[in-house]
């Protein structure tokens, strides 16, 4: 009986390691005269130098536009996570705090980046 405990929870710990170190894909979404996107930027960055399992991407939109469309994004500041979750402004409205709190858990809760690569 206390094998049969212990193997669970050695396959509990497993499980959540490995869970723990998936990289989670962000991209922001940005326009270099945007005041908003000024305001959200220093956020981002905030959140995801405390989390090392991420792969970010920034995006302006001047080069970018058709990635963002694909997403069907179409305002900055957006922030899409293993393409498939996306924050806009009209998510936080300017609130700095819900921002950061969206982005953190949208990283904890983030869906597997679909096999196929595609948006959404």
């Amino acid at each position: 009986m206390f094998s049969l405990i212990l193997m669970l929870a050695i396959s509990n710990i497993v499980t959540v390691s490995a869970t723990q170190s998936d990289e989670v894909m962000i991209e922001y979404f940005y326009e270099d005269v945007c005041l908003k996107c000024q305001q959200a930027s220093p956020i981002i960055d905030s959140v995801i130098s405390r989390h090392g399992n991420i792969n970010y991407t920034s995006h302006n939109i001047a080069t970018s536009y058709s990635i963002m469309k694909e997403y069907g994004v179409y305002t900055v500041p957006a922030i899409v996570i293993n393409k498939s979750t996306v924050i806009s402004y009209s998510d936080y409205e300017g609130d700095a705090v819900l921002l950061e709190n969206l982005l953190v858990e949208a990283i904890k809760n983030a869906a597997p980046i679909p096999d196929n690569g595609t948006p959404l």
